[in-house]
């Protein structure tokens, strides 16, 4: 019994274990939460957040494209767009909004044994955030605009992960 009892403690103690959960966003397809909690680099503005199923540059094409920059928008891979600065000009309802975001990676790691190497897998995540002309946070709960700002961002999302042409 006592061999039983150790053999089951050796077992608990080497079996799957996650030390890093990554986000999963199941009923809507994005979060809007503090940018802070998905990631402490970034600041403590309200974020839009989704998974990125594609590589990162792509979603920099997407924007590119999309908006009609012209690549006018030096893009570094893994620079904190939000915290930097960056923002980009968007109209929604005839009414000037200004576009930051950043390409995330958190990665899910789960160990078989502890002599072993991890199981490990990357997901990619693009944070945005929107803000007025005042920098207010257009994501802010009692912004007077929230709703449609939200419904462009949706839109955004999906026309970016259903279209695999960025044109």
């Amino acid at each position: 019994m006592k061999q039983a009892y150790i053999l089951f403690t050796v077992f608990i103690l080497t079996s799957c274990v996650p030390t890093k959960i990554a986000p999963t966003f199941k009923r809507k397809g994005y979060k809007i939460t503090k940018a802070k909690k998905f990631n402490t680099e970034f600041s403590k503005q309200k974020a839009f957040i989704f998974h990125n199923p594609r590589p990162h540059e792509h979603f920099y094409h997407y924007i590119n494209n999309r908006l009609k920059l012209n690549h006018t928008i030096v893009f570094k891979y893994k620079s904190i767009y939000l915290d930097k600065g960056l923002r980009i000009p968007i109209s929604i309802d005839n009414k000037r909004y200004y576009l930051s975001y950043n390409v995330a990676e958190k990665e899910s790691a789960m160990y078989v044994f502890p002599i072993e190497a991890p199981l490990t897998n990357n997901y990619n995540y693009i944070v945005m955030t929107v803000s007025d002309a005042n920098n207010a946070n257009c994501l802010d709960k009692d912004y007077p605009h929230k709703e449609e700002i939200v419904n462009y961002l949706i839109t955004l999302k999906d026309n970016y992960i259903h279209n695999p042409y960025y044109e």
